[in-house]
């Protein structure tokens, strides 16, 4: 069929009537013929051009999300926002924004997410940090989600730096010290921390490191806790010039006794 594909339009518009005529969200999950939806996504038409969007909208309307989230189907949502304009996606990004806590935490849809802050446009990009900001401590204790967050720090770094800075001084999931406290006393959750403190600018760490000091004794009680403490302690101006912090010096200790 992907042979058919590179043939005369007349050729292309046959195959392409037989994957609408039918139901296409049965092809697009399809792991051979989404090979052929992702070519048909790349072909250029001559006046008028098929409306295929019309009828996969139609077609995917409330199914987005489940697309997103398929082995192929994320590639075919990938190869959508690489090749259609933007009114050709903006119902499959709604939902999927609607959907982004299913989106980003599936090992498929993560993928999506990532590409989308890689490639997407400046306002699909601000949109989607701000959805990984706010809930923030679940994605960065996630398996998959760490992953979206991993590539904003990558590709969008101040923009990234700065929606998770401020997010991670304002009050965590008892209301009672900050998020960064919360994901210090994690060990999945430490691990961003450990990434994005030597990253961030001057001014962006200090706010961090005065929502940690308040809670230094609740942090030090904590192995994970321990080594954030050390590390913002070693960050500072003229601060430790790089001993490691007590728990990890009595760790090596035991262990070459051992």
């Amino acid at each position: 069929v992907q042979k058919a594909l590179e043939c005369d339009e007349e050729i292309k518009r046959l195959v392409l009537h037989e994957l609408l005529i039918g139901d296409p969200a049965v092809t697009l999950i399809n792991k051979h013929a989404s090979h052929v939806w992702s070519r048909i996504m790349e072909l250029t038409w001559s006046p008028p051009a098929p409306p295929i969007f019309a009828y996969v909208n139609n077609a995917l309307r409330g199914r987005w999300v489940e697309l997103a989230t398929h082995e192929t189907g994320s590639l075919v949502v990938q190869h959508l926002f690489e090749n259609c304009v933007e009114e050709d996606t903006k119902d499959c990004l709604e939902e999927i924004f609607s959907g982004f806590h299913v989106v980003v935490k599936d090992q498929w849809g993560s993928f999506v997410i990532q590409h989308m802050l890689e490639h997407g446009l400046p306002e699909h990009r601000s949109r989607a940090l701000s959805l990984l900001g706010a809930s923030l401590l679940q994605y960065a204790t996630d398996a998959q989600a760490i992953k979206s967050i991993d590539k904003a720090l990558k590709v969008c770094p101040e923009e990234a730096a700065e929606v998770f800075v401020t997010r991670l001084c304002e009050p965590g999931k008892t209301g009672r010290r900050p998020l960064i406290v919360d994901l210090a006393l994690n060990n999945n959750g430490s691990q961003l921390i450990t990434q994005l403190a030597p990253m961030v600018s001057t001014d962006q760490r200090k706010r961090l490191d005065a929502a940690l000091k308040k809670h230094v004794v609740t942090l030090k009680g904590n192995k994970a806790g321990s080594r954030i403490v050390w590390m913002f302690e070693r960050l500072r101006p003229n601060g430790n010039n790089g001993a490691p912090p007590p728990s990890s010096a009595a760790e090596g200790s035991s262990s070459r006794r051992a």
